[in-house]
């Protein structure tokens, strides 16, 4: 598979005329949770040639292609930078990635900053808002939700909590980390293990939880009062992000 995964971000690259500079699987076969059948959930990010930027037409930002068991989204590098100076956890998600594809010298120096433009009141109200929002649509009202909707929502709160403690991005966003924060150990550890192995054994669905669910949302509004009352990090300069961009786009990738 990782040939075939290969081969087509070489055919997206020709298509599109754009240099691909990082490629990441970001489902759930990076976070530990994959079914065997499960889809692959291919991020990239790629670069045009130096004229597109120089030009007055507006260029295409964002690559999607579909195909059976796969789906590949890829962001321009500027864009994708744009999402690093402003604290974006797209980006985050996708460099700390453990099933990467493509890397290059340009993706690891992106990796290398962006401890830089870390916001800690920016990510939590992202995860807690991602979480609350794949909650709301996903849980609520459903007699038997899907299993990776719960694993999902207690993966961001657990990216949340731990960074609350440490004080920083976990250098592995997975099923790992869930319990490894004090207060989802204590909660939920042996509600989490279920949900996880019945997911590993290829089973979808699972009857709402009441309990699980009130937990939910209880973490949900403390860590988005706790990001309220965060204090703002200050304005950080747009400039190396300027730079390495520059560097970038005028390096000779050879685009045919």
């Amino acid at each position: 598979m990782k040939e075939r995964i290969i081969e087509k971000l070489k055919e997206i690259e020709e298509k599109n005329n754009v240099k691909i500079i990082f490629a990441a699987d970001t489902g759930s076969r990076n976070f530990g949770y994959a079914a065997e059948d499960s889809d692959y959930d291919i991020r990239f990010i790629y670069v045009h040639k130096p004229e597109k930027y120089l030009s007055l037409k507006k260029k295409k930002e964002t690559i999607e292609v579909k195909e059976e068991g796969m789906e590949f989204i890829g962001f321009d590098l500027k864009k994708a930078l744009s999402f690093v100076y402003k604290s974006n956890i797209q980006i985050w998600q996708w460099l700390h990635s453990t099933e990467v594809y493509i890397s290059t010298e340009t993706s690891e120096e992106i990796k290398k900053m962006l401890p830089d433009y870390f916001k800690m009141k920016e990510f939590l109200y992202q995860y807690a808002g991602s979480a609350g929002h794949a909650f709301k649509r996903k849980i609520v009202g459903e007699k038997n939700p899907k299993i990776k909707y719960y694993i999902n929502i207690f993966l961001r709160l657990a990216t949340a909590l731990r960074l609350m403690i440490d004080g920083k991005f976990p250098e592995k966003e997975n099923v790992d980390l869930v319990l490894t924060v004090p207060a989802l150990r204590r909660s939920c550890k042996k509600d989490f293990e279920e949900m996880l192995e019945k997911r590993l054994a290829g089973e979808e669905t699972m009857p709402a939880h009441p309990g699980v669910n009130s937990f939910i949302e209880y973490k949900i509004k403390q860590i988005l009062e706790i990001a309220d009352d965060t204090k703002p990090s200050p304005k950080l300069s747009v400039e190396p992000l300027d730079k390495l961009f520059v560097k970038t786009v005028m390096k000779d990738f050879e685009i045919k």
